[in-house]
């Protein structure tokens, strides 16, 4: 794999038009599937300060390019500063204030106690692209409490229509006051030519905070009962995939496009993205990227994660 990266890390289209990869909301990590391509890419990330406002470059990252906003992503124009609140866990800080009535019976309430208001410098993402003289986003990923879909809405059709991947994290259950939730995203990417690639459903226990810190009492018994006890739906992990529809997509795009279902490990579309590509513009590369996948799909038949899968289903089958 390592050297098919270098092959097409070495291609003049990749060299003129490196992949973009946006990352908002980065406090929990970027994707680790992108390190695999840092040296050919540019990263833009947002990372909110309320001392400054701009963008700054860091080097030594790994990436091409690494850019670093030192402001809130928004969807807003116009405006540079946006108000912020501080949760008792930072995870579930937002832009957006939650809605404690609603989270109240929740295992989870007390983490969205918002101890502090504060203001933020922002920056509104298309802006940002504007800045730096970008044209195209490649890969764009956003988890930022109540906010993901507009902040995709925000960006330019001819860059949001060519995005190649999105993740987004939005809201079942209600979270925060006039949030994007998981049925606005469905509707509105459902009217563009991208399809769901992965949809992982979490959310908390269906119990109040007391009786929850009775019933488990310490950390441990905490943590288990967050991976053993039945949860109620509560947000979702989404990754949707471009479809490639429109005929302006070049080479460079069925590339990336087949790469980066590589990388997620999604064989089965990467094989067929670049069948399709066969038949409307040939590269020579082609061949060897439709072995790789062939054999890597031939080869999850058999895997330990591929039986491993088999008995999961299995056991929640008969044991459910």
């Amino acid at each position: 794999m390592q050297n098919i990266i270098h092959q097409i890390s070495q291609r003049p289209d990749f060299i003129r038009k490196p992949p973009v990869l946006i990352d908002v909301g980065a406090s929990g990590g970027l994707n680790p599937v992108w390190q695999k391509i840092a040296s050919f890419s540019t990263l833009i990330a947002f990372d909110p300060d309320e001392r400054e406002f701009g963008y700054i470059e860091q080097k030594g990252t790994g990436y091409k390019g690494n850019y670093v906003f030192k402001s809130i992503a928004t969807s807003e124009i116009g405006i540079t500063k946006k108000k912020f609140y501080l949760t008792k866990s930072p995870y579930c800080s937002s832009t957006l204030r939650p809605v404690s009535d609603k989270l109240k019976g929740h295992h989870f309430s007390d983490s969205y106690e918002v101890e502090k208001e504060i203001e933020l410098t922002a920056v509104n993402i298309q802006d940002a692209l504007d800045k730096l003289k970008l044209e195209h986003v490649d890969w764009f990923k956003t988890d930022t409490q109540g906010t993901d879909l507009r902040l995709f809405k925000c960006l330019k059709d001819s860059i949001s229509r060519k995005v190649l991947v999105a993740e987004f994290e939005p809201g079942i259950m209600d979270s925060y006051e006039g949030e994007d939730k998981l049925a606005d995203v469905l509707e509105y990417m459902d009217s563009l030519d991208f399809y769901l690639t992965n949809l992982n459903i979490k959310g908390p226990l269906k119990i109040d905070s007391n009786h929850f810190n009775q019933i488990f009492s310490g950390s441990l018994k905490k943590r288990l009962a967050g991976d053993m006890v039945k949860k109620i739906p509560g947000w979702a992990e989404m990754t949707y995939a471009n479809s490639l529809a429109d005929s302006s997509f070049a080479e460079r795009e069925y590339i990336l496009s087949w790469l980066f279902h590589t990388l997620q490990g999604h064989h089965c579309i990467a094989y067929s993205v670049i069948n399709d590509a066969k038949t409307k513009k040939p590269d020579e590369l082609y061949k060897t990227l439709e072995a790789f996948s062939l054999s890597k799909i031939k080869s999850d038949l058999y895997s330990v994660k591929g039986f491993a899968r088999m008995l999961i289903r299995l056991l929640t089958k008969y044991f459910s």
